[in-house]
């Protein structure tokens, strides 16, 4: 019915407008052993102008954005993604109340993953890069080389434990990484990006160099080691400054210990080992959940599944302008 419409709409409607003279002369134009009118030489120029205007705009602007998403794609995010096994835990504070108490259960349990068959190094963040946010806080940078009003920025920072920087495969600049005496704050140390170094204190050394939270005035915390920068919020924004602070504070029960933690496990097969993670979880405590079973391969391909969405539809896009184009021209 809606076919049947069209046609009389389209066909019969304009041809009972038509005057029987511009009749002859359309049907006079279109025969097979005539030539074309001026007029509609010029409608189909303007059709094939058009036509191959708009079809050329949809194919680049289709054409550099998929480029654009390639680029995206290998973007280096500072961190070796593959063979990384990623899991959360959270703790209740009913069960954990104090930090030596947190401290204590995520040391066991990264000393039972550490003694999985085909587990290479385990570590453990409260932030995981491209997946979670990162919090900022209020610091103050001792001998910063910024301007004033810089004195104490808003900085991104993160708790990890010892072996975390490795497992991540993220690369030591300088200096020296988290051991597992610094788990217990056994000493006020932190660690800092090459980042955190380019914007603080350029051409200087920054191993020794020390800064505060603003909420702590009375406890500065001295650089032991420079690690390379990560893209803590996926691959289209840049990486910011980090700060890397110990698993548990220096002031004991008294300080910090993070209750939600991202454990990552490195092995040459993560897929097989994830069985044996929860076994080894469920060890020290069989009541508390594991959420969030994930590779980093999934982690960096979620992080970036909106852009490849729209590169797919463009690249459709493109395909189709090219079709539509050519068989428009050939017509």
């Amino acid at each position: 019915a809606a076919t049947a419409i069209s046609v009389l709409l389209f066909g019969i409607v304009p041809l009972l407008r038509a005057s029987p003279s511009a009749l002859f002369a359309a049907l006079r134009q279109g025969g097979p052993g005539s030539t074309p009118g001026p007029q509609r030489q010029r409608s189909r120029a303007v059709l094939v102008i058009a036509q191959t205007a708009l079809a050329l705009v949809l194919m680049v602007g289709s054409g550099l954005l998929v480029r654009s998403f390639w680029r995206v794609y290998g973007t280096e995010f500072g961190f070796q993604y593959e063979n990384l096994l990623t899991f959360k835990v959270s703790l209740p504070e009913s069960r954990y109340p104090t930090p030596t108490q947190k401290t204590a259960y995520h040391e066991e349990v990264l000393e039972q993953l550490r003694a999985l068959p085909g587990v290479e190094s385990v570590g453990l963040t409260s932030v995981m890069p491209v997946a979670d946010g990162t919090p900022a806080t209020t610091f103050e940078v001792l001998g910063a080389s910024v301007a004033e009003e810089e004195g104490r920025p808003l900085l991104d920072h993160k708790y990890v434990s010892a072996g975390y920087v490795e497992t991540m495969g993220i690369p030591l600049v300088a200096g020296q990484l988290f051991t597992q005496a610094d788990n217990h704050g056994s000493t006020a140390q932190v660690m800092v990006d090459q980042l955190f170094v380019d914007r603080f204190w350029p051409g200087e050394s920054p191993l020794g160099k020390q800064l505060r939270f603003a909420q702590q005035p009375d406890r500065w915390y001295s650089v032991v080691g420079v690690v390379g920068s990560t893209r803590e919020m996926g691959a289209r924004r840049d990486p910011k400054p980090i700060i890397y602070l110990p698993l548990m504070g220096i002031d004991g029960d008294d300080g910090w210990s993070i209750s939600s933690a991202t454990f990552v496990v490195r092995s040459p097969n993560p897929s097989s080992v994830v069985q044996s993670v929860h076994a080894a979880v469920w060890s020290v405590d069989s009541d508390i959940p594991i959420a969030g079973i994930r590779t980093g391969n999934e982690i960096v391909a979620e992080s970036i599944v909106q852009l490849t969405f729209t590169m797919v539809t463009l690249g459709l896009a493109a395909v189709l302008a090219l079709i539509l184009g050519t068989v428009g021209l050939y017509g």
